[in-house]
């Protein structure tokens, strides 16, 4: 350690006993040597009050934080595998009978979960049943598109199906909404 420092350091210490040794002589303080009830009663009763905000405030904070992040989590599995389902479509024009499976067990279905998850929180969910409404449709459509060998033809349809995926990931974002204003 260089010199200069050493020599910071012990002035620091000196200036701060010198500091304390003044201001721990009681003649620099004025003292009352009488209890004022009034003032304490007061005091304790604004600490109480204080106390009780401050622990209702971290509670609705904590409750909000663990709403928050549980929703989301499910509501990011469930637009990541909607993403996974949709780019599919955007590569090609035909699909395997099996992806529509695949969409309704980790799409549709969860979405009725994620549905039941807001009304127990109860939080607003116009949105979610806006996008189970569209889900259904979506599927619906995908369904009605010519098959053979278990192939799916979607290239008559694909402009609607595209304008659908687009509708379907909008509802994700106005969820994603309604979860950002816990």
């Amino acid at each position: 350690m260089k010199w200069e420092n050493k020599l910071w350091y012990l002035v620091s210490f000196l200036g701060g006993s010198f500091v304390c040794y003044l201001t721990l002589q009681i003649s620099f303080f004025d003292i009352k040597k009488e209890l004022d009830i009034p003032n304490i009663i007061l005091s304790v009763i604004t600490l109480i009050i204080g106390l009780f905000i401050a622990i209702t405030l971290q509670k609705r904070i904590n409750k909000g934080q663990n709403q928050y992040s549980y929703i989301s989590n499910k509501l990011d599995a469930l637009w990541n595998s909607f993403n996974g389902f949709s780019e599919k479509i955007s590569y090609d024009n035909k699909m395997d009978i099996s992806s529509i499976r695949v969409l309704i067990k980790e799409v549709i279905r969860p979405t009725t979960f994620l549905k039941h998850i807001f009304s127990s929180f109860k939080i607003n969910d116009t949105c979610i049943c806006d996008l189970e409404d569209k889900l259904d449709v979506f599927e619906s459509m995908l369904s009605d598109c010519p098959a053979e060998n278990n192939i799916i033809d979607i290239s008559s349809e694909k402009e609607q199906i595209e304008n659908m995926v687009l509708d379907i990931n909008k509802c994700f974002l106005n969820i994603l909404n309604e979860i950002q204003e816990l």
